[in-house]
């Protein structure tokens, strides 16, 4: 939302408090043209805000899936600690395509990380 952007560049910060309700910080930079037009676009800062945390909310629990993907995998390839750190690095920097990619490896390998050893037997 441009307003918003508008409020970052005069060097502001708005976020949406858990009771609902909007704080700017500096207060001291909030010009009564900008708190009107807060007030008059409350409802669309409100919904931009919040769709914005949803979406950090969601790239977090992706790296942390993703995070936990590589482990896995690592341990089960027997990674060293620097191979994992660079697998992680390359999955990050394209979380979609690597949970794509690892969630398949880690189909095919359910139980390595249970600590038992498994043998499958073709009837």
């Amino acid at each position: 939302m441009n307003l918003i952007h508008e409020i970052e560049r005069a060097g502001m910060t708005i976020r949406l408090k858990h009771d609902g309700k909007l704080l700017l910080s500096p207060a001291e930079r909030l010009t009564p043209e900008i708190r009107q037009r807060i007030l008059d676009n409350r409802p669309a800062i409100v919904a931009a805000l919040q769709a914005s945390t949803r979406a950090l909310d969601e790239a977090a629990t992706d790296a942390e899936e993703l995070a936990r993907l590589v482990r896995l995998c690592g341990e089960r390839y027997r990674f060293t600690e620097a191979e994992h750190a660079e697998a992680l690095q390359v999955a990050l920097a394209d979380p979609v395509s690597a949970l794509t990619c690892f969630r398949a490896i880690a189909r095919e390998v359910p139980m390595a990380n249970s600590g038992h050893n498994h043998a499958a037997i073709a009837a």
